[in-house]
């Protein structure tokens, strides 16, 4: 026979799967093959300086080293079984055979190979054939345990097992079947033409060990399992088949769990989010029905003072019903807002990407408070800082809402002082910019262990504070929500008896365009002009002076009138004054009848500030311009350009908008609308008078029924809630009783805003949706489909 060279065996050892390695007397490994290295994750680099402790699991290290001692004895060691941990800490179980290597019959280390058996040892985790009864039966365990042989049969089963089916050892152990143990169900039905070498009908049990044997697998479901006096428990049954070396089953292990409890619990959990589901509609329903209350007047406020801005007014007056109308929608805005707070929670809310003017956006929340605060003589004033981008990318809507809820709260809870407004930027590695948004009040300040009350729902500083002053606790939960959506956070800061700061971020883009006028640095018509500011609050003087030094002006600020009458009398003649109306023992007014008294026509040109409702008595005869604080420095810029003669910027005040007087000539419409509120019939029916169109109106479902059939009606401008028969059933009868030719274009006009609602309408077999309040933009949207649909069936 021939015999292997040197070249054969090293090929041998270099190709084989098997892992083997030789190592010094001291330990250290000199040989490894690619099996041994691509097993435990280690180079021959790496190897080269390691030592089989280094690879060895402390459980094993022991054991080891009393074999070591046998084999330089001479001893060949066959069915060792070790672990050893690999390089990213995983723990291999290995079988092989260990001998020692001589030379000149001398000892210089040893060599082993062995075999990988880490998914044998997991599959088969119970032992071979000789030890599955051993580690099926624990005793320490909860589980029930149940062992039995190739066919089925039972051999053994654990004390916890024993207990849990009323069963000893030696009463089932040979005489019972797994499948004893399983309740009958259908699967038994189905499979009782078949039975165990016992004789017992099959079910469960064995149709579970045929699959186990067919996948060679373990397999895990729920079961319905059986006690000897018949009583049943749910249990979740994990079916292991044993197997030796070879591929045949040597026997089944069953661990079963008693999950009755557990099932009870996850019951009781459905039942809960059942509850949860109902409670989440019933809240949905309660927010469809305060949308529709509150928005029904809602549709008198927006529609009648639209129309009134449509009409011709002083610019006071404009000024006035645009207030109106601003807060009108603000409060819309609101409603809109609080529905959304569903969303909110359940993560569904959608932030619009918009770009929009952060000033006027700040301005414009300033406003809606600004009649508020002069009625507690609270002074505003705000400041956007240099570096703040004049275009963001975001929800507008969202950002006001926060700022608004901020201001509400400066003035519900403070009596007198100021509230100042900061806003800062700073920009992102990410190009980003986060911008920062202060306001600060001089109200009655918040304890500091009650400060982390402040963003929870339905919250307050304390029950007083909700008996005083009234309120949800809502908005401020509601404003943390929203800044997290725009990636920024919450915080406050504040001082009992002196004020406080609540503070907000946002992350959002910059956007394009071209900086404002007033916004844009030195201005030649105001470059090197004095001008005199009058202003006991010393906020409001800092801001003021900042604008006027920005457009390239000399301020000099005086912080009474009759410390301005002394600078007046002491230094060079002034370009332009600003005053305050608001001041202690002289003002506005009465300083500028004594600078007119001084210095008669050469007194320079007077700017008035004042708060909205605070006009003075003497009429506006002594000034070129009269302000509303907070002054926005648009308006401050224009005074001051159209005083020296130059051309203001374009005021961004609502136009006042063109009725087309041809619309319903061009679309001509024979239209019914469907209401059962006098306050929206008037409103609905002024709108569409002003575009021309003269129209019915009935009151309910079935008045629409009766005029429909007697009137062949272009469009029905249909309230889904009324009284006797609603607009939805009103609509579904319509589609029955007329043919598709004589059938109206039907328009939902309602006040529920929720998406199902629109759904539920369309669904209904109505053809268009607006929601109340509504807006002659909206409405003349509705009437142009309608026409472009009765052009389309003509």
């Amino acid at each position: 026979m021939p015999t292997l060279n040197r070249d054969d065996l090293e090929d041998f050892f270099e190709t084989s799967t098997d892992l083997i390695h030789s190592s010094g007397l001291d330990g250290r490994i000199q040989y490894t093959n690619p099996a041994w290295r691509e097993a435990l994750g280690y180079t021959q680099a790496e190897v080269e300086t390691m030592y089989l402790t280094d690879v060895l699991h402390p459980a094993s290290l022991e054991y080891v080293m009393g074999l070591f001692q046998h084999i330089l004895a001479g001893e060949n060691l066959h069915g060792i079984e070790i672990r050893v941990v690999t390089k990213d800490g995983r723990v291999l179980d290995m079988l092989g055979s260990s001998n020692c290597r001589m030379v000149d019959g001398k000892p210089v280390g040893t060599r082993a190979i062995f075999k990988n058996v880490t998914v044998a040892k997991a599959g088969e985790r119970e032992l071979r054939e000789a030890h599955a009864l051993e580690q099926a039966i624990l005793n320490g365990t909860s589980y029930l345990i149940v062992a039995a042989d190739a066919k089925g049969v039972v051999r053994g089963l654990n004390p916890s097992a024993a207990k849990a089916f009323g069963y000893t050892e030696e009463e089932v152990a040979g005489k019972y079947s797994l499948e004893h143990f399983f309740a009958p169900g259908p699967l038994a039905m189905r499979t009782v033409e078949l039975s165990s070498e016992l004789g017992e009908p099959v079910g469960p049990g064995f149709e579970t060990l045929t699959a186990v044997t067919r996948n060679r697998d373990i397999d895990e479901r729920e079961w319905v399992l059986r006690t000897r006096r018949g009583n049943t428990f749910d249990a979740l049954v994990s079916m292991t088949a044993l197997r030796a070396d070879s591929t045949a089953v040597t026997g089944y292990s069953m661990v079963a769990m008693d999950i009755t409890s557990r099932k009870q619990s996850r019951e009781a959990l459905q039942k809960a989010t059942i509850e949860a589901q109902q409670a989440s509609r019933a809240k949905s329903e309660f927010l469809a029905n305060m949308s529709h209350e509150i928005r029904t007047p809602m549709n008198a406020v927006i529609g009648l003072t639209g129309l009134l801005l449509d009409t011709s007014l002083s610019e006071e007056q404009h000024e006035f019903v645009e207030t109106i109308r601003r807060s009108g929608d603000a409060l819309l805005a609101i409603i809109n807002d609080i529905l959304d707070f569903s969303k909110i929670e359940s993560g569904h809310l959608v932030l619009e990407e918009q770009p929009f003017d952060l000033r006027d956006c700040v301005e414009s929340a300033l406003d809606l408070i600004a009649g508020r605060a002069a009625e507690k003589d609270l002074n505003l004033a705000y400041l956007v800082e240099d570096g703040v981008p004049q275009t963001l990318i975001g929800d507008i809507t969202r950002v006001r809402q926060v700022l608004v809820n901020f201001l509400g709260n400066a003035v519900k809870f403070t009596e007198s002082g100021e509230i100042f407004v900061a806003v800062s930027a700073k920009k992102l590695e990410t190009g980003q910019h986060e911008v920062r948004v202060d306001v600060k009040d001089s109200g009655m300040g918040i304890p500091a262990d009650r400060i982390d009350r402040l963003f929870r729902s339905f919250s307050q500083v304390d029950a007083s504070t909700t008996r005083h002053f009234g309120g949800t606790g809502l908005g401020l939960a509601i404003s943390k929500r929203l800044v997290k959506l725009m990636g920024g956070d919450v915080s406050v800061e504040s001082v009992v008896g002196k004020g406080s700061t609540f503070s907000f971020t946002v992350v959002a883009k910059a956007g394009s365009g071209a900086r404002r006028v007033f916004a844009s640095g030195l201005t030649p018509a105001l470059t090197d002009r004095r001008i005199l500011i009058v202003d006991d609050n010393p906020t409001n003087r800092r801001i003021l002076e900042q604008h006027t030094r920005g457009w390239g002006m000399h301020p000099v600020l005086a912080a009474s009138g009759a410390e301005a009458l002394e600078i007046v009398a002491k230094e060079a003649p002034f370009d332009f004054a600003i005053l305050d109306m608001q001041m202690p023992e002289m003002d506005g007014e009465q300083l500028a009848a004594e600078l007119r008294r001084l210095h008669g026509r050469s007194t320079p040109p007077l700017l008035l500030l004042t708060s909205v409702g605070k006009r003075g008595t003497a009429g506006e005869l002594h000034f070129a311009a009269v302000l509303t604080k907070p002054a926005k420095p648009s308006a401050l810029y224009d005074a001051l350009i159209s005083t020296v003669g130059g051309a203001p910027r374009r005021r961004m005040k609502t136009p006042i908008r063109i009725i087309d007087p041809e619309f319903a000539s061009r679309q001509p419409l024979r239209v019914l609308l469907a209401e059962d509120n006098p306050v929206n019939q008037l409103v609905a029916t002024r709108m569409c008078e002003r575009l021309g169109y003269r129209i019915d109106v009935v009151g309910n479902g079935l008045e629409v029924l009766q005029a429909v059939d007697q009137f062949p009606y272009d469009l029905v401008l249909m309230d889904v809630q009324m009284p006797e028969m609603d607009g939805l059933e009103a609509t579904r009868k319509i589609g029955e009783l007329l043919s598709k030719e004589r059938r109206p274009w039907i328009t939902a006009m309602t006040a529920s805003a929720m998406e199902s609602d629109r759904r539920d309408c369309i669904e209904a077999g109505m053809d268009d949706y607006i929601a109340k309040p509504v807006t002659m933009d909206a409405l003349e949207g509705a009437l142009t489909r309608a026409w472009q649909a009765k052009e389309r069936k003509s």
